[in-house]
């Protein structure tokens, strides 16, 4: 597994858009305003992600 640098946002402050964007290497602006759903990607796989969205 890959792992993403950088900080974990905090819990108690959490941004508004994807907490993943300030270090992702796929961020788009919509990221940083706008939370993504969690959705079904595969059998049994689930992921919240808008660059992810426009991949599948």
């Amino acid at each position: 597994m890959t792992t993403i640098g950088g900080e974990v946002p905090n819990l108690h402050e959490r941004p508004p858009g994807c907490p993943f964007a300030p270090r992702c290497s796929k961020v788009m602006d919509r990221c940083v305003s706008e939370r993504p759903p969690l959705e079904p990607r595969s059998p049994g796989h689930h992921a919240a992600c808008w660059a992810g969205r426009e991949t599948t």
